[in-house]
């Protein structure tokens, strides 16, 4: 009776699952302070001419989350290692940089080892501001920003569609793909990628992206770049 009783609730649960699954998702992030996740990660990049292969290891710290469900994350790097023909050589990881985001996951402010323009564009290239609501497969949703001191002084559309559920690294994940475009600017960026978000915590598993005219910080020059960022 114990084992029927038991099969019983895993049914219940199951279709649970699968009911909240038709009704939809949640794309926010749901950070826990203290929590920590740790990726590595490829970009093979173009810049004046020449190819390269950079890789490295980034770890994410929450640090705080406020009452109002902002939110800090400290980011470091290590690991570093840039690959040009056969020649391998370190890169610095730098110091650490903390990032606010509201609790939609909008970029709120970047402190730390690089403040720049460029950076607070590349932190945007693929930061979306998600609704505290349930999400459907197939919605698409759109994104504009004008040019602001939190997003680089430039204005952008991105459009972002919502996909199918996945299992992938052992996450239960959403699919959404992403179109990102600055409308304003000297030599705008762009991107187009794809993000697998854990169902159980909001943040990413895994990311591919390709980005033309990438103003990487400390780059001499806008980069074109395919990147892939894993959870490890």
């Amino acid at each position: 009776m114990k084992r029927v009783r038991n099969i019983g609730i895993v049914a219940v649960l199951a279709i649970a699952a699968l009911a909240i699954a038709q009704d939809g998702f949640k794309l926010r992030r749901m950070p826990k302070e203290g929590e920590e996740i740790s990726m590595s990660l490829r970009a093979d990049v173009e810049v004046m001419g020449m190819s390269a292969i950079f890789t490295a290891k980034i770890k994410d710290k929450v640090t705080k989350v406020e009452a109002n469900g902002d939110y800090s994350v400290e980011s470091t790097q290590s690991e570093g290692k840039i690959k040009i023909d056969a020649q391998e050589m370190d890169a610095e990881g730098g110091g650490a940089t903390t990032t606010k985001y509201s609790a939609a996951g909008a970029i709120l402010a970047i402190t730390g080892q690089d403040t720049s323009e460029e950076a607070l564009r590349m932190a945007n290239m693929s930061a979306f501001a998600f609704e505290d609501r349930l999400y459907k497969k197939g919605e698409t949703l759109t994104f504009e920003n004008k040019p602001s001191k939190t997003n680089g002084n430039v204005s952008s559309k991105a459009t972002v569609l919502v996909g199918a559920t996945e299992t992938l690294k052992g996450h239960e994940c959403v699919l959404v793909t992403y179109d990102y475009k600055e409308t304003s600017g000297e030599v705008p960026a762009e991107s187009t990628g794809k993000v697998w978000i854990s169902l159980k915590d909001g943040a990413p598993v895994m990311v591919e992206g390709v980005y033309k005219n990438a103003p990487f910080p400390g780059a001499p020059g806008p980069i074109n770049a395919k990147v892939k960022i894993e959870r490890l």
